[in-house]
């Protein structure tokens, strides 16, 4: 969506490297956006600058191309946190342009309904928030001097917590890099892999590090940004996961 509340909407074919406009969905900004199997969704925002703010989601079907409305979010949101992981979606946080929230809510589009979950362990929470799933897990990074990070595991009691790595402790230097960083992986790393993601949650690239304790990563193709990385060992089983910046 443009700054502006455009309304078009585009589906993209990788395998033809093709643009098709599909059903025009509705003037809205600052909007959250998920998928689960095969159906989109998108909800809530604002219209413009001085418009209203929206509680609403709406499903996408490819197959009828047509935009469905499904449970209305718990309040009106804008800047709000939205991702799935398996076959739920995720929501939370944003602005109703009074108040600033760090609630936290998981979608279940089996019956429509929106359950409450735990909340962002954020004390000033007054920005927008990146949020994305990876695998079984979700993560949620906030973008200001905090450079707070978190990873959210959907079965786990406490909800929402603060990367540690205490699993297999890992440094990383230098970080901020322009050519190449270091990984130096403390315990005892079996056939491991480190992949990057950018902060759409997209793997753009992988590496195996195997037994070794260290290993340098080159900067190659990757543009000025954040990005984030995870070490899995042979089970894809994340064992450390955090943030990197190429300057």
């Amino acid at each position: 969506m443009s700054a502006d509340g455009s309304s078009d909407f585009w589906e993209y074919n990788p395998i033809s490297d093709s643009w098709t406009q599909k059903a025009s969905q509705f003037n809205r900004r600052d909007q959250i956006g998920f998928s689960i199997n095969s159906m989109g969704y998108v909800g809530l925002g604002k219209i413009s600058y001085c418009g209203m703010v929206y509680d609403d989601l709406f499903e996408y079907s490819p197959d009828s191309n047509l935009w469905i409305p499904r449970a209305n979010f718990v309040g009106q949101r804008r800047y709000a946190i939205g991702f799935s992981i398996g076959n739920k979606g995720y929501a939370g946080a944003g602005t109703d342009e009074t108040n600033w929230f760090k609630d936290f809510w998981e979608y279940n589009p089996t019956n429509n309904q929106w359950n409450q979950k735990s909340d962002l362990p954020y004390n000033n929470l007054h920005t927008m928030g990146i949020g994305f799933g990876i695998l079984d897990r979700g993560y949620v990074y906030i973008p200001d001097s905090s450079n707070a990070f978190w990873e959210y595991t959907p079965d786990a009691a406490t909800g929402i917590n603060e990367i540690a790595q205490t699993n297999m402790p890992t440094s990383l230097f230098p970080n901020p890099f322009t050519d190449k960083t270091t990984f130096t992986i403390a315990g005892n790393p079996q056939n491991t892999m480190l992949n990057i993601f950018n902060i759409q949650g997209q793997k753009v690239k992988s590496f195996y590090v195997g037994n070794a304790k260290e290993y340098v990563m080159n900067r190659d193709d990757l543009s000025e940004g954040i990005y984030f990385y995870e070490l899995i060992d042979s089970n894809s089983k994340p064992l450390v996961t955090g943030k990197i910046v190429v300057e």
